[in-house]
């Protein structure tokens, strides 16, 4: 943003306070912005230091993408810091490259029922989330683009045994995900629903004229539809006037029913059947009480895998159709499973695995035999693995049923001989989404590197803990969720291995608001914060965030167009208390980033430099919403590091309260 804009934009908000003495009036910019933010740029980076990272960020884990219709596995894998594509015959092998690209793989979906081996892949060009779908023969390695380079597309469905496509499709400019149709024989074409919303293919049976999609308006207000792929008519499958959300769908047209994962009247998503012939929804499986998260089912709708969310943890159950009868399922390891699909024969399910210890891999499991088999899994090195976490919660503020509600998290332990340790805590985003035990090279790192102990909490708001908890943090709520950082606090100020007197925030996105929130409210505790293209200011996040989601996000925070909810949100943005933040700040930032724009960034970083506050900031204007490439995430966490070794680790760092 160039210091017009800025200076304009202050100016409103200015005129906002004067008229609304109540607002706090945001501080005037510094003259020369761009100087600010160049002094604020982190130090060269320490080669030594990239050096040990890089045996962190090598070991390289392996998805599983789809099976083919040959039998073989198709698997996405990191080549040097880019995901390509494989396709692999038999477990243990590392398979044959079918592609090389400069870009990175996002996803890639097979269609096992077609009658020859077909796939499709997703990639966007340095964050931009303009998700491109490519068509690829993964034997000659001949691609066809399917959409244009100004258009986002996704979720796609093949269907009519692999010869058609279903998936959303948004055209530049518009708000708008409309589902479209793809005849891949003839390169044709044809809008199905374009009613305003988002809509998402959720199930294409092989042989069926009729797939399964999904109406999105809010995140709790979602319609799925039967919908026909040739003339676009469509069968609503939901009660009329219910409001309610839907998460996954199967279509059976053998047995008449559609299969849907949902909250309907319910505290976690369970599952429904949708009699077609007699229009009634019924609830199976009503003992589960986990959100249902993952669906999927074998070509010829006889047999269904259920993926649950146990506390964070995922619970794999094959059930038989119809009766929902279960299949007997060999232990997996602890951990989150994701990428589900059954191959053409039925016979064999594969999926993707993230552990604690591991990065993801690929496993298959045939289902007459019981046998699970690794593909491709992440070579051991001689470096140790990652450490498994503890399941651990904690009382916060407010009561639950009469009791103090408890908040879970997980715990990385300080390493042995490092107590009492300094302490990391990692706050999430979305906010919608959860903290798993899954393999993060950093936390292994900051463990085996700079001794710390490491905590990610869920805090009200996140996913996994039933709907009454998702909207504890809702609108005027916001500031609920940073008083679960402060009971975190009082939690570590308990232990005896660890410090309390040393400890960091560290936060991405929505995670990157709390950390600013937090550090604002608990300074004289935080030693040092990091904020990751997080939010600062609510209301120019809401008006400047991508054009196709701000309704999506005005459910979530509120919608700033309503003048009291715009004085509360501008009553409670980081950007506007520049005065009370005192811990020093590392803050990251995209120049792509169409969710959280960079202006968020660059605003923050320019008041706290111009200030006096010490502050750095690392601006990759060839990333989006994260950091994805190799040289700058190793530029990235090199950077942290040396943040942390000096304002949380080193002798003379103290807590910044105001000198």
């Amino acid at each position: 943003m160039d210091g017009a804009t800025l200076w304009h934009r202050l100016c409103g908000l200015l005129l906002i306070a004067a008229l609304n003495p109540a607002v706090t009036a945001a501080a005037e910019p510094p003259e020369d912005c761009a100087r600010w933010l160049e002094a604020a740029r982190p130090p060269p980076v320490d080669e030594a230091e990239r050096a040990r990272l890089e045996t962190y960020l090598a070991r390289r884990g392996t998805a599983f993408q789809g099976w083919l219709h040959s039998g073989k596995i198709l698997l996405r894998r990191d080549v040097d810091g880019v995901d390509q594509l494989f396709v692999a015959a038999a477990s243990g092998q590392p398979g044959r490259r079918i592609m090389q690209t400069d870009f990175p793989v996002l996803q890639a979906w097979s269609a096992p029922e077609a009658r020859i081996d077909r796939l499709v892949y997703a990639y966007d060009t340095d964050g931009d989330e303009r998700y491109r779908l490519v068509l690829l023969d993964p034997e000659s390695g001949e691609e066809r683009r399917l959409t244009g380079e100004r258009e986002r597309a996704g979720a796609p469905r093949f269907g009519l045994r692999g010869s058609a496509l279903a998936h959303y499709l948004i055209a530049e400019g518009q708000d708008d995900w409309h589902l479209v149709v793809r005849d891949l024989r003839r390169d044709r074409t044809a809008v199905l629903a374009d009613e305003p919303g988002a809509w998402l293919a959720f199930d294409w049976p092989p042989a069926s004229d009729w797939l399964l999609a999904l109406l999105v308006k809010s995140p709790g207000a979602t319609f799925p539809y039967l919908i026909h792929s040739g003339d676009g008519l469509q069968l609503p499958l939901f009660p009329e006037n219910e409001q309610s959300a839907y998460s996954e769908g199967i279509y059976s047209p053998r047995l008449g029913k559609v299969y849907l994962v949902s909250d309907r009247g319910r505290e976690f998503f369970g599952l429904f059947a949708v009699d077609l012939f007699n229009h009634v929804m019924t609830l199976e499986l009503p003992d589960l009480l986990h959100d249902i998260e993952r669906l999927a089912a074998d070509p010829k709708r006889r047999q269904l895998a259920i993926v649950s969310n146990v506390n964070g943890r995922s619970r794999l159950e094959i059930r038989r159709l119809p009766g929902l009868k279960p299949l007997a399922v060999p232990e997996l390891p602890a951990g989150v499973i994701d990428d589900l699909q059954f191959d053409a024969d039925s016979r064999r399910l594969g999926f993707t695995l993230a552990t604690a210890t591991r990065p993801p891999e690929a496993w298959s499991l045939t289902l007459k035999t019981g046998r699970l088999e690794r593909w491709a899994a992440d070579q051991p090195n001689e470096r140790p693995g990652g450490v498994e976490p503890q399941d651990i919660d904690f009382p916060t503020f407010d009561s639950d049923t009469g009791e103090a509600r408890r908040i879970q998290a997980w715990y990385y332990p300080p390493p042995a001989g490092r107590a009492p340790a300094a302490v990391i805590v990692v706050l999430h985003g979305g906010p919608e989404i959860q903290a798993r035990p899954v393999y993060n090279p950093l936390i292994e790192y900051w463990q085996r590197e700079l001794g710390l102990a490491v905590i990610t909490p869920n805090v009200r708001g996140s996913r996994g803990y039933g709907r009454s908890f998702l909207a504890l943090d809702n609108g005027r709520l916001r500031e609920d969720a940073v008083r679960d950082v402060g009971a975190l606090l009082d939690w570590i100020g308990g232990r005896a291995e660890l410090d309390a007197g040393r400890v960091a925030l560290y936060g991405a996105s929505y995670g990157g608001y709390l950390t600013l929130a937090s550090a604002i409210r608990y300074g004289p505790r935080i030693r040092a914060a990091v904020d990751l293209f997080g939010i600062s200011d609510f209301v120019t996040f809401l008006e400047e965030t991508g054009h196709y989601r701000r309704d999506l996000r005005r459910a979530e925070y509120g919608d700033e167009r309503d003048p009291e909810m715009r004085r509360f949100l501008e009553q409670i943005s980081p950007l506007r208390r520049i005065d009370e933040i005192v811990s020093p700040l590392f803050v990251a930032q995209g120049g792509n980033d169409i969710r959280v724009p960079q202006s968020q960034s660059n605003e923050l970083v320019c008041r706290l430099a111009a200030a006096g506050k010490p502050v750095r900031y690392l601006l990759a204007a060839d990333e989006g919403h994260g950091f994805r490439k190799r040289d700058n995430l190793l530029q990235l966490y090199v950077g942290i590091g040396a943040f942390l070794r000096h304002w949380l680790l080193a002798p003379a760092a103290r807590p910044a309260a105001v000198d």
